[in-house]
C-alpha cells in the first residue's frame, strides 16, 4: 500500500507460516477484502476493512459436506464477494464444486447453491466456466453463455 501516490510502497504481513500455498483473495470494493489461506487441515481467514493496512484472523467453521478428516487444503477453493457484501466460497474437488455462503461478514458460512463449476469476477459480473458456461451480474442468478458460433466463408 501507498500513502504518498506510489512513491514509496510498504507491505504489511500477516504474520503466517511460509508454505501454505497460494492465497485467495476476494474483494468488491478493495477497501473490504477476505483472504483465505490454506493450512493443514483447513483453510484460514482473515479480513481488512481499511484496504489491507490492518487484517483480523477469523475463526469459523466451513460447513464443507464431506467426511471427517476430509482436508479443503488439498483442492482447488476460490472465493467472491457478491455486490451485496456476502461472500461465495467454491471448493472444486475431483465429482462436483460445492459452495458455502456468508452473509454476516464472514463470520459464519452455510451450505447454498451455486453454478456448477469455480467462479471468476470479470468487469461488472461473475463467470463460471464449467459443462454449461455462466454469467451473471450478481453471482447468484445465472444464465448460459451464448454459444460462439462458426462460420466458413464463401468462395
Amino acid at each position: 500500500m501507498s500513502h504518498d501516490q506510489g512513491a514509496s510502497w510498504i507491505a504489511p504481513t500477516l504474520d503466517v507460516p511460509r508454505g501454505l500455498g497460494d492465497p485467495i483473495l476476494a474483494t468488491a470494493n478493495g477497501r473490504k477484502a477476505y483472504l483465505f489461506l490454506r493450512a493443514p487441515g483447513a483453510l484460514r481467514q482473515y479480513r481488512t476493512t481499511d484496504g489491507g493496512e490492518s487484517w483480523q484472523t477469523i475463526d469459523v467453521h466451513l460447513p464443507w459436506p464431506y467426511q471427517p478428516g476430509f482436508d479443503p487444503s488439498e483442492h482447488k477453493v476460490g472465493a467472491v464477494v457478491r455486490s451485496d457484501g456476502s461472500i461465495l466460497l467454491w471448493l472444486q474437488d475431483d465429482a462436483a464444486t460445492v459452495y458455502l455462503e456468508s452473509t454476516d461478514d464472514g463470520l459464519s458460512y452455510h451450505a447454498t447453491d451455486g453454478p456448477g463449476g469455480p467462479i471468476v469476477s470479470v468487469a461488472d459480473a461473475f463467470v463460471t466456466i464449467s459443462n454449461l458456461p455462466q454469467i451473471s451480474v450478481d453471482a447468484r442468478t445465472w444464465n448460459p453463455l451464448p454459444e460462439p458460433t462458426i462460420t466458413s466463408p464463401s468462395f
